[in-house]
């Protein structure tokens, strides 16, 4: 009776026993090619790492995936969803407030800007926001206005404070404020451009911050 030479369950078997391997031991541990080791495992439901070229191979059943459906094994890289591209619109569509590039790189640990231009122009996800601040989103109309509506309310909590402005600085702009009894943004930077300090935005930021914590408005015209 004829026998495979590399049996399908053999290999399955070898990765339930001994979690994730390469393809070249595996190749190497069944005499054969890493092309047959591919095939044998076509119907077995197997994931590819995604962050060495697919060179480690392994079971679902044997990985400890996170709260975002990754895992690393020791610097190897597997997602329950297999590749980066079909891994993206699923982290996208899952988040709160959307995800930038920055944070879709630091939750997959390698460069996604490949991945996440091939995902818009599959319309696996939606991109918000202004160049170079663009926030990816649901296809989800609905979700995706949640998504803004959330990310809208991190940026404010999550910025990081600008250092404090001079002592001068601080001065002549509280002397406007007390002038106008405004303290909105328009008179902040009015006042900055008064003196020509160079940091307008980061000055207004902080005095704006400032008042946040003190519980004095996020922004607004405070009448003093």
């Amino acid at each position: 009776m004829w026998q495979e030479r590399v049996p399908r369950e053999g290999v399955v078997r070898f990765l339930r026993n001994h979690g994730p391997t390469s393809t070249a031991d595996l190749a190497a541990h069944f005499n054969c090619s890493k092309r047959t080791i591919f095939r044998k495992l076509e119907s077995s439901g197997h994931l590819s790492c995604y962050n060495t070229n697919s060179t480690m191979l392994g079971l679902p059943e044997t990985m400890d995936f996170d709260e975002d459906g990754l895992w690393n094994c020791q610097g190897v890289r597997f997602s329950r969803w297999g590749t980066v591209a079909a891994t993206i619109p699923e982290l996208v569509a899952a988040s709160s407030g959307g995800l930038t590039l920055t944070e879709l790189r630091r939750t997959l640990h390698i460069i996604v800007h490949a991945h996440i231009t091939t995902c818009v122009k599959e319309a696996a996800i939606v991109t918000a926001g202004r160049r170079g601040r663009s926030v990816y989103c649901s296809t989800d109309p609905v979700r995706r206005r949640q998504q803004l509506a959330n990310r809208g309310r991190l940026s404010w909590d999550r910025r990081i404070p600008a250092r404090a402005p001079s002592p001068r600085t601080l001065v002549r702009v509280l002397l406007s404020v007390l002038e106008h009894h405004d303290l909105s943004r328009g008179v902040l930077l009015a006042a900055l451009a008064s003196i020509r300090t160079a940091e307008n935005e980061a000055t207004v930021r902080w005095i704006l911050d400032v008042c946040r914590r003190s519980g004095k408005g996020h922004g607004r015209a405070i009448a003093l």
